[in-house]
């Protein structure tokens, strides 16, 4: 497989975590960084094809907008939203009203 040189830049603390879990791996740091980085994006592309189905956003939104769901959410995980936050999140998962799936 073809490679391209980057440079990007972190904390000190982030490298020696990067480093320390490369070595676990027996792995480079830039291996451990090229596949860590290939299943973000595997798992980013995979919620992005989900969400983008009318049929799985209606389901989110009918769920998060019954009465307590969304505010039993977030204290289970221990932080509420702002009022901006729950808007945007709503409008997230809003359904685009197509009722179809994308090709």
């Amino acid at each position: 497989m073809r490679t391209a040189r980057v440079t990007i830049t972190m904390t000190p603390a982030t490298l020696k975590r990067i480093d320390a879990a490369a070595r676990a791996f027996s792995l480079s740091r830039s291996e451990f960084i090229s596949r860590t980085m290939d299943d973000q994006l595997a798992q980013g592309d995979a919620i992005i094809s989900a969400m983008s189905d009318d049929r799985i956003r209606t389901a989110f939104h009918d769920a998060f907008t019954r009465p307590g769901v969304l505010k039993a959410l977030t204290s289970e995980i221990g932080q509420e939203l702002t009022d901006s936050q729950r808007q945007k999140f709503l409008q997230f998962i809003k359904p685009s009203g197509t009722g179809k799936r994308p090709r």
